[in-house]
């Protein structure tokens, strides 16, 4: 087989260098606690790192 150009795929579905978001019904107590949050709230991943706003 030719080929001219070939296109490898890293991500794999993933959003690379961008994060999601995890619905407040997926939120329960065990995550909620781990990411310092409230049950039945919604969140952004990855989470923001507030001691680097200024970069």
């Amino acid at each position: 087989t030719n080929a001219d150009e070939l296109q490898i795929k890293i991500a794999q579905g993933a959003k690379p260098g961008e994060g999601g978001e995890l619905p407040g019904a997926k939120v329960n107590e065990v995550i909620a606690a781990t990411r310092h949050s409230t049950p039945g709230v919604g969140l952004i991943s990855p989470p923001p790192h507030h001691d680097i706003y200024s970069i």
